[in-house]
């Protein structure tokens, strides 16, 4: 009975994640591999978020994590019967207390480094499933400094992670050049 009884959960879980697949594409590459995204700081990529087709009924965030910046609310897709369609950019510091909520460790101990979050607030005229494709698109990100930026697409109450990108940021060349050159100087005077 008790065999019967995990099966049947692990089919109801696999089949709850399974209902809504959203994937965040990189300038236009949907669910690029980490591997692949390399920028470097000052850079900007256009981050969207695209659907399977799934059901949704779930609120949504985009957060951003790291040494980026997301500078804008992106893009409905404007092919799509929207009654809704609103997308809300928050900062931290911006005064609505929204990042520092989503860094509260009080509430969830899953984004203590955040730097900016977008509310996608989507209620389709229609009932039932999403269309397949690209829902949000031309979302600025801003690469501020050195070091990974994580973005996760999660469900309201952040207890589901949809999808998640790692941009990895290189250092430019005439910093990395003027570092190697300071420290042959150095070598030099030594001698």
């Amino acid at each position: 009975m008790k065999k019967k009884m995990v099966a049947v959960m692990l089919v109801l879980g696999l089949t709850s994640v399974a209902r809504a697949s959203f994937l965040i594409s990189v300038d236009g590459v949907v669910n690029p591999p980490d591997t692949s995204i390399e920028i470097g700081p000052s850079e900007h990529v256009q981050l969207g978020i695209h659907t399977d087709g799934q059901e949704h009924k779930e609120q949504l965030w985009l957060i951003c994590e790291g040494s980026g910046m997301l500078q804008g609310p992106g893009v409905f897709n404007p092919n799509i019967d929207w009654s809704v369609a609103i997308s809300t950019l928050y900062t931290l510091g911006d005064g609505s207390g929204i990042c520092e909520w989503l860094a509260d460790p009080g509430y969830t101990e899953g984004y203590p480094d955040v730097t900016s979050a977008i509310y996608p607030e989507m209620a389709p005229s229609y009932a039932g499933n999403l269309p397949a494709g690209m829902l949000i698109d031309q979302i600025p990100l801003l690469c501020t400094g050195y070091g990974d930026v994580v973005i996760s697409f999660v469900r309201g109450d952040l207890e589901v992670v949809f999808d998640t990108q790692i941009i990895h940021q290189t250092p430019e060349p005439m910093p990395m050049g003027l570092l190697a050159l300071g420290g042959l100087t150095l070598l030099r005077r030594r001698r």
